[in-house]
């Protein structure tokens, strides 16, 4: 009889360890996928902040049209411009683009400028320069720049790609 009633209180204890495990294994996995949703939540957040502000900061389109033209005007590059500086701040530049937007673009002390083949200092822009910009957007809509190359300028408006800014 004490056999028995052993072997019965074998089966609950590895009934409740079973359990045990299972329960432990349920919340794990439940605390995984939450954190994954937290995650993914968050990565959701800032992708439309920053989309809210594109438009507003890189000039765009004040309406946002649906799918006017698959080459057009819709989409604005985020990864850099081309313009004429119109204002200089302690850490960042404003570019006029030649369809009339202005883009801020920030510098750090990594951002490389360059005049022909010698390398300047921010000190050395001006404002009327023309500028092409090489950087990545931030969350506000400005672009963070590594590389700016200064243009030359012609006799007539400056020498750069396309003809862009003839005066």
């Amino acid at each position: 009889m004490e056999e028995v009633k052993n072997k019965k209180e074998q089966k609950t204890i590895f009934f409740f360890k079973i359990l045990g495990m299972v329960s432990l294994f349920l919340a794990f996995t439940f605390f995984v996928f939450f954190l994954g949703f937290f995650v993914g939540q968050k990565k959701a957040f800032f992708s439309y902040r920053w989309a809210e502000n594109y438009h507003r900061v890189f000039g765009g389109p004040k309406e946002k049209p649906f799918f006017k033209d698959f080459f057009g005007d819709v989409f604005l590059p985020s990864h850099g411009a081309i313009g004429e500086i119109i204002q200089i701040k302690e850490n960042n530049l404003v570019l006029k683009e030649k369809n009339g937007f202005e883009k801020i673009i920030l510098l750090d002390e990594k951002t490389r400028i360059q005049s022909g083949r010698e390398e300047i200092k921010k000190e050395n822009l001006k404002e009327g320069d023309m500028v092409g910009v090489i950087g990545s957007p931030t969350e506000k809509g400005e672009i963070r720049a590594k590389f700016i190359r200064v243009f030359p300028k012609k006799e007539k408006g400056f020498l750069i790609p396309f003809g862009f800014f003839k005066k």
